[in-house]
């Protein structure tokens, strides 16, 4: 009688998988760029942080536009309210006493829910 003899044929399937984030490539690949074209990797690097610089002086000038538009929005606000209450005491002299309180009381009501409902009007997002 023969033998039977069974191969068992076991195969280890080993993966490893590697991430990186952040502006500029591992420092494995910058290596590999080093190699394949000297200098490579400081400027991947150099242009890493032109690109940080940039992003910084748009950020910047986003917000202080964004300031600046608040501010003239408050003083074309506070002159117009000047100008109502001007216009209320105008006509309540000329002896148009109905049409004063309506500017007083849309004037009044419209300042005083501002700033007691905080209500801040919406902008879309860019």
């Amino acid at each position: 009688m023969g033998s039977n003899k069974q191969r068992h044929n076991n195969q280890v399937i080993v993966s490893q998988q590697t991430q990186f984030s952040g502006p500029i490539p591992h420092p494995d690949v910058l290596r590999e760029y080093d190699k394949i074209i000297p200098g490579a990797a400081e400027r991947i690097v150099a242009m890493a942080e032109r690109e940080q610089e940039h992003r910084h002086a748009i950020e910047t000038k986003a917000n202080n536009a964004s300031w600046s538009i608040a501010k003239w929005g408050q003083i074309i606000a506070f002159i117009l309210v000047l100008l109502l209450l001007c216009a209320g005491v105008f006509f309540a002299l000329q002896g148009f006493e109905v049409l004063s309180i309506t500017i007083f009381s849309v004037t009044i009501i419209s300042i005083a829910s501002i700033f007691a409902l905080r209500v801040v009007p919406s902008r879309p997002q860019p």
